[in-house]
């Protein structure tokens, strides 16, 4: 029998034990709240930092608005400082990440959405075009509300993976469409004179066009042009045509391309502010412009090829495929009321990060943590407009984690299945359709001899409405 003192001195340590699982449970937790504490405000303090960046953007698209309404390119800064801390040894930058993967452009830190195909206007056989299986596209087409899909993302997702990449434009098809592609009612060219004092628009076919517009129209174009221009848009009989009625109009009374294409800038089929659903005709990959009516791959390989030696003024003349003779009249004419010669929507990836202000690797803790041997980032893919007098955010979403999700997929994807039975290998469908004597009378069920008689004993000894077929189909093997 263990001594009173003793049990005392047992239930005493026993206390002491417990009293000092406790406080360190509540240091713990302590330790813990406040680590946490740091890690939200490390990534407030970051996300707060990217949204300073999509400012940034919005501040440089408008400054290059004008270029941009003429044809050139969005070009953000690769980087850019928000500011400095001397006291923590740290500054705030954010980068304009460059977007990989386009087999058609070189490597650039904006992506213009008229080069993607305006899923909302889209029929069946154009996301057939784009890679989509012929059942998905329907599917896509069949669930699009009303009002059109919000984003790309909001597309029923792919009923199989076979069907859902696109090897011969080396992507998937969602990235090559948009929701986000619209025009101005604002010409191209940059160098017409102001229209009643103000910026030009241009004129509606069967609107109406007065004396002092007429007067405009021949300083802007010269005579020649405005004189084949005039009738489609003083004329009534020519309200509710197309552009592509004008363009062949147009094309009867000689105009060159170089004027032709200065005619169609100035022309609008409606008077919708903002056309939506163009192709940018010099921007847009090969699969993209197959979208087009009569662009086969032939014709948009010759289409990239012709405007490569084009600068953008050049391009954005939309009549630069007549004069480089890679589409006839006809062909153009198919296809003017679809494309653009320029983008107004632009896509950048912007990521934002501390970094020591000595410009090392290695980064402090914004939060006063340790030495970080990999900087932490928030990521946020912004859509930018320019269409209208003031630029806007289109669409804003944070993608820090995206790129790390697809390459666990890929992984998960990649790995090789369990191993079969030696005796009974599987067989791929290449394999099975390749098979002397094939005919397709329905599914192929590849049968285990001695394991498929043990399943017919065991049925057999069932009642009959309990039997199961037996088999297997492909290479599992029921257990």
């Amino acid at each position: 029998m263990i001594p009173r003192r003793g049990s005392v001195l047992l239930a005493v340590s026993l206390l002491v034990v417990i009293a000092a699982l406790v406080a360190a449970g509540i240091l713990w937790s302590v330790e813990a709240d406040a680590a946490a504490q740091r890690w939200r405000r490390r990534d407030d303090e970051l996300r707060a930092l990217s949204l300073a960046g999509a400012r940034i953007a919005m501040a440089t698209l408008q400054a290059q608005r004008d270029a941009i309404l003429g044809g050139a390119d969005f070009e953000p800064p690769a980087l850019a400082t928000v500011y400095e801390d001397e006291e923590s040894g740290r500054r705030a930058v954010v980068h304009f990440d460059p977007f990989t993967g386009d087999p058609d452009a070189p490597e650039r830190r904006s992506l213009p959405m008229a080069a993607l195909c305006p899923l909302n206007q889209a029929d069946s056989a154009a996301l057939v075009s784009l890679g989509f299986g012929e059942q998905d596209a329907r599917i896509v087409i069949e669930r699009r509300p009303p009002g059109g899909y919000a984003l790309p993302e909001d597309m029923p997702p792919p009923r199989s993976r076979a069907e859902a990449v696109s090897e011969a434009a080396n992507a998937m098809p969602s990235s090559l469409v948009t929701t986000t592609s619209w025009d101005a009612d604002c010409p191209a060219a940059t160098s017409l004179p102001p229209r009643r004092g103000r910026s030009p628009r241009r004129l509606v076919l069967g609107g109406g066009l007065e004396d002092q517009d007429r007067a405009w129209l021949a300083e802007a174009l010269g005579a020649e042009v405005a004189n084949a221009v005039a009738p489609l848009a003083k004329e009534q009989d020519w309200k509710g045509r197309t552009l592509a009625d004008a363009a062949k109009a147009l094309l009867g009374t000689g105009l060159s391309p170089q004027n032709l294409g200065q005619a169609l800038d100035l022309l609008a089929a409606d008077e919708a502010p903002f056309p939506k659903g163009r192709i940018d005709l010099g921007r847009a990959p090969a699969r993209v412009l197959m979208t087009l009516p009569g662009i086969d791959e032939a014709l948009a390989q010759r289409l990239i090829a012709g405007r490569a030696s084009l600068d953008a003024k050049a391009r954005s003349n939309i009549a630069w495929p007549l004069a480089q003779q890679v589409l006839d009249p006809a062909g153009f004419a198919a296809i003017v009321d679809r494309i653009a010669g320029r983008s107004l929507q632009w896509r950048v990836r912007i990521r934002a990060e501390f970094e020591p202000i000595g410009g090392s690797r290695a980064a402090p803790d914004p939060a006063g943590g340790p030495v970080q041997d990999r900087r932490p980032s928030v990521t946020l893919d912004v859509v930018l407009d320019c269409a209208g007098d003031a630029v806007r955010v289109v669409s804003m979403h944070e993608s820090t984690w995206v790129d790390a999700a697809r390459t666990a997929t890929a992984a998960t994807e990649d790995v090789d299945p369990p191993a079969t039975d030696p005796g009974n290998p599987p067989r791929t469908s290449t394999e099975i359709a390749a098979s002397p004597g094939a005919e397709s009378r329905g599914p192929v069920i590849i049968k285990d001899q001695e394991r498929e008689a043990e399943r017919e004993q065991a049925a057999a000894s069932r009642p009959a409405q309990d039997r199961d077929p037996g088999g297997r189909s492909g290479r599992w093997r029921p257990r």
